[in-house]
């Protein structure tokens, strides 16, 4: 029975430092001591690019994941320019309710904007685009749908 928690993220090697993903390490030992995490660098990110025709830096988020899943109940991904402030208590306990397949966070704000500048949101409704900073999956069909409409899709995202 899977029953345990995984925080992961994903950075090259040479975009550790910058990004300030020892930060990010660093809270989630301090908040968290309990969660396991893995950070997946250069060696698991090439790897990855080598299985999975098609995927790139932008796409590559459910192909590192979804083997998580086999030792974990959730995974929770955030980016590698993030820190935790606080315990994430409420997000633990929403996972631990095994009602959720996937808890995200909104990129887009009540006001139809991202921060000051217009949503981000492709061909979602604004209020329905999910920014994948922080995100945790419960469900590996989530995953499988996400990796496939990646390889359909993401070559068209606006950040290619």
């Amino acid at each position: 029975m899977r029953s345990k928690i995984v925080l992961c993220t994903h950075c090259s090697n040479h975009l550790q430092e910058s990004y300030g993903m020892t930060k990010l390490v660093k809270s989630w030992q301090y908040f968290h001591p309990e969660i396991d995490y893995v950070v997946f660098g250069d060696k698991e990110i090439n790897q990855t690019f080598n299985d999975n025709p098609g995927t790139d830096f932008n796409t590559i988020h459910p192909f590192l994941c979804n083997s998580l899943l086999d030792q974990y109940k959730a995974v929770i991904h955030m980016d590698a320019d993030s820190m935790l402030t606080s315990r994430i208590d409420a997000l633990i306990d929403k996972i631990n309710t095994d009602f959720y397949d996937i808890i995200g966070v909104r990129n887009n704000n009540d006001l139809n904007k991202a921060g000051k500048d217009n949503p981000i949101h492709e061909s979602s409704p604004v209020d329905q685009y999910l920014n994948c900073g922080l995100v945790a999956v419960m469900n590996r069909d989530v995953y499988i749908d996400w990796e496939n409409q990646n390889l359909e899709i993401g070559k068209y995202m606006p950040f290619q």
